[in-house]
Order: structure tokens, then sequence, then C-alpha cells
């Protein structure tokens, strides 16, 4: 998570032409709006279906946002570094 946050900003300014920080921080806050429904939900989940299923998903998907973003970059990979706290 902390690796994740504290890169963000570095990354919306260095993969967007013309980004600002104040203007990244707005992604971060998106980030921290996502990490909050994903573990509303991922409570909800784990209530319904088996826990260790449910968190091998999300990790799955984690990982796969994480290789997203590095691979991709742009706004691509600034929209999957920002999902990516959904999922953690």
């Amino acid at each position: 998570q902390t690796a994740c946050w504290s890169y963000l900003i570095r990354y919306a300014i260095e993969e967007i032409p013309g980004m600002t920080a104040g203007f990244a921080a707005n992604y971060l806050t998106a980030t921290m709006v996502c990490f909050f429904i994903g573990r509303f939900t991922g409570t909800w989940l784990i209530r319904r279906f088996a826990p260790h299923n449910v968190l091998a998903i999300y990790a799955f998907i984690a990982m796969l946002l994480c290789v997203l973003s590095a691979f991709s970059g742009g706004h691509v990979g600034l929209l999957a570094l920002t999902l990516c706290s959904a999922f953690m």
C-alpha cells in the first residue's frame, strides 16, 4: 500500500504530460476512495464466499493491475495504479 501510494503522484507527473502535483493529488484521493470501497466490498464478499478464495482473487487482480501499470504507462497505467488500491 505504502509503495503504491507514495509513488502515485510521482508516477502521474512523469507519465502524463502537463500533470501538476496538485492535480495528481486528486488521483491519490481517488486511490483512498478505492481502498475504502475495496475494504467494504471485501468484507461483504467474505461473508458470502470462502475468505481464502476472496483473498486470492483480490491478490491476483492487484497483481495484474500493478503489472499493467508498470508496462502500459500513461493514463492506462495511472488508472491501473489507482484501481489497485481497491484490491489491497
